[in-house]
């Protein structure tokens, strides 16, 4: 069974790396609606440690390439 990491800063500042820094969220506020999808009941809630925006194909692959590479889970959410 994996063994998975928190988000360092470390981790942080190499997202801000890839996506831009406007683009990688660490404040609660910011966080908070990616917390859960339109299901409401709080069993379901889960506060990210970090949302990144990517806008390009190759930020997403760098992306992925960091959280594989840190054993940093990944939860994407596409509309």
């Amino acid at each position: 069974m994996a063994r998975y990491n928190a988000v360092t800063p470390q981790v942080i500042d190499e997202l801000k790396k890839i996506v831009g820094e406007k683009y990688v969220y660490t404040d609660s506020d910011k966080l908070e609606p990616y917390s859960h999808d339109e299901v409401t009941d709080p069993h379901y809630v889960k506060l990210p440690e970090v949302v990144v925006l990517p806008a390009t194909a190759q930020e997403v692959a760098a992306v992925v390439k960091l959280a594989n590479r840190t054993l940093v889970p990944l939860v994407p959410r596409g509309a």
